[in-house]
């Protein structure tokens, strides 16, 4: 009887643990909390510290810049909205720039001058203040050039009217709006908060959602802002944000009803899904306009003070069996940096990419032999990369290729956490060679290319081409598209050749949705993946 009585208090005890998890999207409030998933702790949702996807995913719920997109990837008003652009091309004023933060204070035109002014000031060190480079006397102001911050082109005409000049017609730079780097920031919390501004309670936004809580390493809780704009048309309450670095873990929550929305598919996991005929009901993919690579740190040896041994590297790396059988959701090898999809661009290719797969690998054992190397003297590096088993599984794959090419090399494999990975591999110590991806800010070559300029914040490489720095100023401010694209193919043509970096292949997004979740259907012209939890719905 007694033994009868625990296995009944067991179960009892289990379904009480297990019910949650049956009705993933409501509390017992009956609110709509959307559960989504990000690959790893975002490394800052402070916009000047921010630089990495993960927390690009969570800014664009909490704030709200001039504009946003639709999910086909046009711009549709934001914050502004209206705007005009000057018969010069130059100026650009936004009207009627509307809502409130979360605190109640009325979003104005001066907190898009305080937020740009702050993210420049060479004392806030942002790696991301590149991005406003095409604003009026930003790249002097972040590089100290020019200390007052008044002379950026940016300027309040009221409250609600802000003004922007640019150093040259720029035709990206509406679509480059769209990034975090250019949302306002409020100054009052700032000044009270100081580093502490991000903080559940103390962080004061404009966007949709507010933060309500912050689980390190667990989960981040976004809350319906009750002073947004449009609130009244947010069907979600909640937006709860899931740490998932591992993704065997993501596909089983996914599974059990407790995600809603992954941030990717584990490339393992792609055939079972697609061969589960419920599962591939929810599988989602798009083109998507990243790349990814393989980065340099050419400030150690061997790597970084030998080309020869790079270029030797990646003649042996086979991209179309990578894609073929490893990630198999459709990626595109890659034998450029900027993505072919990318609009005003020539597509350049590495110059082995012609070579049959025999010629490559002879002419990869002369460099590797150039360079000192043999059976007797065997290169050895170390890989650093972040945890994923997607990044894990390519890894070894390009390992053993070069195994088999060269003799003897030794790589070791180095897991780093996420926020540990972005901080060794700004600081350019310890990296030899890195997992690296770039997902596009806007659709323009330059939002990959400009991350390789010697004074870029990004620049994990520490490429330093004065050739390369002139090629991309001088398209910076070229009017003619056909002239840009091409100079963009000489500065990539050159890139290519140093050689600071692998391209291995351009991305899709590959993710999981619920059929409860209504309003996700990222249109084909969407290649930045941008869509806004506010445009979701949860219908059961």
């Amino acid at each position: 009887m007694l033994k009868k009585l625990a296995i009944s208090l067991i179960c009892f005890l289990t379904f009480i643990e297990l019910t949650p998890c049956l009705n993933a999207t409501a509390d017992i409030k009956n609110e709509k909390i959307l559960r989504r998933s990000n690959s790893a702790e975002p490394q800052s949702l402070y916009i000047a510290r921010a630089s990495d996807v993960p927390s690009n995913m969570l800014l664009r719920d909490l704030y709200e810049g001039l504009v946003n997109c639709d999910q086909n990837g046009k711009i549709i008003p934001g914050a502004a909205q209206r705007w005009e652009i000057d018969e010069t091309g130059k100026i650009y004023t936004f009207h009627d720039i509307r809502g409130n933060w979360s605190n109640g204070d009325p979003v104005t035109a001066h907190d898009f001058v305080f937020a740009w002014q702050h993210l420049l000031d060479p004392k806030t060190a942002s790696t991301y203040a590149f991005i406003l480079s095409p604003v009026l006397n930003a790249h002097e102001i972040s590089k100290g050039e020019n200390k007052d911050l008044n002379a950026l082109g940016v300027k309040a005409l009221d409250d609600k009217t802000l003004q922007v000049t640019l150093k040259a017609p720029t035709g990206y730079f509406l679509n480059s709006l769209l990034h975090y780097s250019f949302f306002p920031f409020h100054k009052g919390a700032l000044e009270l908060y100081k580093n502490e501004v991000t903080k559940p309670g103390k962080m004061v936004s404009n966007g949709a959602f507010m933060l309500t809580e912050w689980r390190p390493q667990d989960y981040i809780m976004l809350s319906k802002n009750p002073h947004y704009w449009d609130r009244a048309n947010v069907k979600i309450d909640k937006v709860q944000y899931f740490t998932t670095e591992e993704q065997n873990t993501t596909l089983k929550n996914y599974r059990a009803g407790q995600l809603d929305l992954t941030y990717e598919v584990q490339a393992e996991k792609i055939q079972f899904i697609k061969r589960d005929k419920d599962l591939v009901k929810d599988l989602k993919i798009h083109p998507y306009l990243s790349n990814y690579y393989y980065g340099i740190n050419l400030r150690k040896a061997p790597l970084g003070t030998n080309k020869d041994i790079r270029e030797a590297l990646s003649m042996v790396i086979d991209r179309e069996k990578i894609v073929n059988h490893i990630t198999l959701a459709g990626e595109i090898p890659a034998y450029g940096f900027v993505p072919p999809m990318t609009a005003n661009a020539k597509p350049v290719s590495l110059s082995f990419q012609a070579l049959s797969t025999e010629d490559r690998l002879k002419r990869a054992k002369e460099l590797y032999e150039k360079a000192g190397y043999n059976l007797k003297n065997p290169l050895k590096f170390e890989f650093s990369y972040n945890t994923d088993e997607n990044h894990k599984k390519v890894a070894l794959a390009v390992i053993d290729m070069w195994k088999q090419a060269f003799p003897g090399i030794e790589v070791t494999l180095r897991n780093l956490e996420w926020k540990v990975f972005l901080q060794e591999r700004s600081e350019g110590k310890n990296i030899e060679m890195y997992r690296g991806g770039w997902a596009g800010d806007y659709n323009d070559p330059l939002t990959f290319l400009e991350i390789f300029k010697s004074d870029s914040g990004v620049n994990h490489c520490g490429y330093n081409s004065p050739q390369y720095d002139a090629l991309l100023e001088q398209a910076s401010i070229a009017v003619d598209l056909e002239k840009r694209a091409e100079i963009f193919g000489q500065a990539e043509k050159i890139l290519l050749e140093d050689a600071p970096l692998l391209p291995i292949y351009n991305r899709v997004t590959a993710r999981l949705v619920k059929p409860w979740v209504k309003g996700y259907g990222i249109g084909g012209s969407n290649l930045l993946d941008i869509f806004y939890s506010k445009d979701l719905d949860i219908v059961k």
